[in-house]
């Protein structure tokens, strides 16, 4: 079974994504980029390394990111990478901790470098 748990950075910048999302774009919207950002997450988590994804060494030596686009399936329907480590938790599931879900244009090492796993 494939696992994952955001770190509290991680959970906040998902809360504001959707909040301005559904500000600019309507309640609609809002519920299917949530969509997006979940099924993303469910890809990464159950292969971690999956094609797509990236290894950010620049960032941190176990760092990925792996771009929403990819999860909804269209160029131009999302805005934002998600940042993630693989990990082993303690009942022995290997899944992934998302570090932080960052829009495109944002230099994820002045983010990310913050970030308590």
């Amino acid at each position: 079974m494939s696992r994952y748990r955001l770190t509290t950075a991680a959970d906040e910048d998902i809360v504001a994504i959707l909040r301005e999302t559904a500000r600019l774009f309507g309640p609609r919207q809002r519920d299917r980029y949530a969509e997006i950002i979940r099924i993303g997450i469910e890809m990464i988590a159950s292969e971690p390394e999956r094609p797509g994804s990236r290894p950010r060494l620049e960032i941190r030596a176990e760092t990925r990111s792996f771009h929403l686009e990819l999860a909804a399936g269209r160029a131009g329907t999302a805005a934002h990478q998600i940042f993630y480590i693989g990990h082993r938790f303690d009942n022995g599931d290997e899944g992934v901790i998302i570090l932080r879900v960052l829009h495109e244009k944002m230099e994820p090492r002045h983010h990310i470098s913050r970030v308590d796993l």
